[in-house]
């Protein structure tokens, strides 16, 4: 197993102990959605570039769902369940879109940057409405998380060539990383919490690398 997916083993156990803990809903949804993003990466890194038709609108209606989840766990956590149903009517319609996209328009423009403009808008809203929700206590959590969102892209042939090999599932890992942040942050008593996981995160990652030099 390589050691990214170690990690992004290492944070799906993290998550899972701390929603056990707290049993907060929006935490529930976004491991969901953390997965659909987990599943969408390795779905496209085992498939050639450029992906198979078939492939391609399996991965991009994965990312959109990711996308529509982790959304629909801020409007939770920040209190503006109002927005769920607009949520939901979004994904309704921009799932399938994707796949008939994928399917039938992976070629036209037009339609590629429909595809691209939505699911970068649902990400944008998103991270401002956490931004404006955590505005004045300045902690690092929704700040990362916020980055990490609005670094998620549909397609990443352009920046192939330039970032390094497994960037992907290395945001995959921040993000759930930046979730758990958000978490320890709105329970004190956990505070010694982060360095803990951190470590756990790094030896997860480190490991196979050991054993690989014996």
């Amino acid at each position: 197993m390589a050691a990214s997916e170690l990690a992004a083993l290492v944070v799906l156990a993290a998550t899972l102990l701390v929603f056990r803990t707290f049993r907060e809903r929006y935490l529930l949804v976004w491991i969901v959605g953390w997965l659909a993003y987990l599943v969408s990466r390795s779905t496209s890194a085992q498939h050639p570039h450029p992906l198979p038709e078939g492939i391609a609108a399996l991965v991009h209606a994965e990312l959109v769902l990711a996308a529509c989840l982790f959304a629909a766990a801020i409007f939770i956590y920040t209190q503006a369940r109002r927005l769920l149903v607009p949520l939901c009517l979004i994904a309704l319609v921009l799932i399938p879109y994707a796949v008939l996209q994928g399917l039938l328009w992976r070629e036209s423009v037009v339609a590629n940057a429909v595809l691209e403009v939505a699911f970068h808008l649902i990400l944008i809203f998103a991270a401002a409405r956490l931004i404006w929700f955590r505005w004045a206590r300045w902690e690092i959590g929704p700040w990362l998380l916020s980055l990490c969102l609005l670094s998620l892209h549909l397609r990443w042939d352009p920046l192939n060539g330039v970032l390094p090999s497994g960037y992907t599932l290395i945001i995959g890992i921040v993000l759930g990383t930046s979730m758990l942040l958000l978490v320890f942050d709105e329970n004190p008593a956990f505070s010694g919490y982060p360095r803990a996981y951190c470590q756990h995160v790094a030896r997860a990652a480190a490991q196979p690398d050991d054993i690989h030099r014996h």
